[in-house]
Formats: C-alpha cells, structure tokens, sequence
C-alpha cells in the first residue's frame, strides 16, 4: 500500500485565470468536486460537478466539458454555476 495519497487529481486554469482544482476521490478514484481560486490564491469556493464529466474549458461562471451517458458515448454540456453563501453547501452546476 502507498504511504501517502494525492488530495488533488487535476488543474485546470480558466479562461478568466480562475484556477480549478479537482479533489482526488480514493475510494473511486475520481471527482466531481472541485476547489476554485483566483490567480492570486485566494479561494473562492468548492464546485460541485456531474459525475462523469470530464472539464475541459472553464470561467469563473461555467465549466466546459463532455459528459458520458452509460453506453460511454460523449456529449457536450456547458453547465453554469450557481452562487450559494459561505455556509451554504458546494455550487452545484445546472
């Protein structure tokens, strides 16, 4: 067994220089919560994306990608984020 685990899988940075960071899933070994942050740091708050997407392209207010039904076959969806409060739980996208 390894001695350690990444926490993060993926970086992407947006086309806004928005900086998308997907938590690593152990369990599954993939994600659909992502960390944001601007291009300086600052944390912006968790995203919430589809399970079997795969972003490709994003803004401070989208997320780009293909989503695969379950015959695997591609589509491509643009989900806009949604803006919640501090306690409020991770933007989901729609």
């Amino acid at each position: 067994l390894p001695t350690t685990i990444p926490t993060y899988s993926r970086v992407v940075v947006g086309l806004d220089g928005v900086i998308w960071v997907q938590r690593w899933d152990p369990i599954t070994d993939s994600g659909s919560r992502w960390d944001l942050f601007s291009n300086s740091g600052e944390f912006l708050g968790p995203v919430e994306l589809p399970e079997r997407f795969q972003l490709t392209s994003a803004t401070s207010e989208v997320a780009v990608g293909t989503w695969h039904d379950q015959y695997d076959v591609p589509h491509v969806q643009v989900y806009r984020l949604q803006a919640h409060k501090a306690d409020d739980p991770p933007a989901r996208s729609s």
